[in-house]
């Protein structure tokens, strides 16, 4: 006698571990793509803060006068918080407060200021000129650089609608110096350092900058 069989299906049991898989999944991808929108965002922003001070550099070297990027990490902007210029010293005395009348004057620009501008950066939302992630330690030869316990290692001061700031200047040999508030060079003989912060992420990207030029970045998460 033949035995008739027929499609069984799912028990209850069953039917509840599928369920409970697809959550956990669905789950983890929800995890990933959440923190994959940051990250993304935050390496796009390191890798055009890095780009625009090799630009700066290569300005100075190409014009043969200094060019300077200036960090204002607090001033409010249409996209975020933080604001950061590329400045030429076409006229003389941009950093020495001589520059003459009409001409940009780091000692009495404000982050509004907007003619003469070469290029500039908007952080975006959920960015930040702050204190990394965690404690940053720098691989050799840049253990010895300033870190950015504040976010900017050289930028202090109080300026109008833009709270503190700092400037790199690159002269005409591509030679990088640091700048506070209006004033004197400030000494880092090593180097100095901007962290750029995920408040999304709780993670960084660190922009190192060495006296000779050039620039580095570095993840801290």
């Amino acid at each position: 006698m033949r035995r008739t069989t027929g499609n069984r299906g799912f028990t209850l049991i069953e039917a509840m571990v599928v369920v409970a898989v697809i959550g956990i999944v669905s789950a983890l991808a929800y995890t990933s793509l959440s923190r994959a929108r940051p990250r993304a965002e935050l390496s796009g922003v390191a890798n055009e803060l890095q780009a625009l001070m090799y630009r700066a550099r290569q300005e100075a070297l190409a014009r043969g006068r200094d060019v300077t990027v200036v960090f204002y990490p607090a001033a409010p902007t249409p996209s975020g918080v933080g604001r950061i210029l590329v400045v030429a010293d076409d006229a003389s005395g941009f950093m020495a407060g001589t520059a003459p009348a009409g001409a940009l004057d780091y000692c009495t620009m404000t982050p509004t200021t907007t003619p003469d501008i070469i290029a500039q950066i908007d952080l975006p939302p959920d960015l930040r000129i702050a204190a990394p992630a965690r404690a940053v330690a720098l691989p050799f030869p840049y253990n010895l650089v300033s870190a950015p316990t504040a976010g900017c290692s050289f930028c202090t001061g109080t300026v109008p609608g833009g709270g503190a700031r700092g400037a790199v200047r690159y002269d005409s040999r591509g030679r990088a110096s640091f700048f506070a508030n209006c004033g004197a060079p400030s000494s880092f003989p090593n180097g100095a350092s901007v962290a750029v912060t995920s408040t999304a992420l709780q993670g960084s990207r660190v922009l190192v900058v060495p006296p000779v030029g050039g620039a580095r970045t570095f993840s801290v998460e």
